[in-house]
């Protein structure tokens, strides 16, 4: 392994290569460095989803849905940042995330517009309300797509979330979870795009409800 990064391989999203290549095409230094930060902060102990393999997922996501992207580019750096601060004792992930990226893309002298759009789509991906940002919409799409994984893999996905909030006792943890799950419910569209809505819709809805009954079972 290079780096810490997980594959040699440099058709690999999370390679040292990709991330290579997203930084010319952001027209910003090579910053090798950031890259193993990063890889390293997806690769905490405490994490159990919130891994590389989750930000694997979604950077291949993004490759295959790029074209309904207007900055492509501007998701990919963000999906990067998204979870790289994960601290399940705290609130406000999304934020310090936010502010790590906006530290890093100021650091290289980014153009204020950047800056602001990379920083405006991390805090998107705390899925409190819908957006309207069409870059948004994918990246929050392309996060929450395991809500429309096929069943084990949604029950994996709750389990390794449950381990990660292990502290918690058992009946609080299910009484906040189904209430976060059903909010998800209740909204008119779980996905914003039309891609992601015909593809994982049905089924993360059918998800959601089945672990609302088990978690208040």
């Amino acid at each position: 392994m290079r780096d810490g990064s997980p594959c040699d391989d440099a058709c690999s999203v999370l390679s040292r290569d990709a991330w290579s290549e997203l930084m010319t095409e952001l027209h910003l230094p090579a910053s090798e460095e950031m890259h193993t930060h990063l890889l390293q902060a997806y690769a905490e102990p405490h994490r159990h989803y919130h891994t590389r393999t989750h930000l694997q997922d979604c950077l291949q996501k993004l490759q295959q849905h790029s074209t309904l992207c207007h900055q492509p580019c501007l998701v990919a750096l963000a999906l990067w940042f998204h979870d790289a601060i994960y601290r399940p004792y705290h609130s406000g992930n999304e934020q310090a995330s936010a502010q790590w990226a906006t530290d890093f893309l100021c650091t290289h002298h980014a153009s204020a517009g950047i800056v602001e759009k990379v920083r405006q789509l991390i805090l998107a991906t705390a899925h409190s309300h819908p957006t309207t940002d069409p870059d948004a919409q994918v990246l929050n799409d392309i996060d929450l797509s395991i809500l429309g994984a096929p069943a084990d893999q949604y029950d994996a996905f709750e389990q390794a979330v449950r381990r990660e909030y292990r502290w918690v006792p058992g009946l609080l943890f299910r009484r906040k979870r189904a209430a976060l799950l059903a909010g998800f419910l209740e909204r008119p569209r779980i996905y914003h795009t039309d891609t992601f809505y015909c593809g994982y819709e049905t089924t993360a809805r059918q998800n959601l409800q089945r672990t609302i009954v088990k978690l208040r079972g």
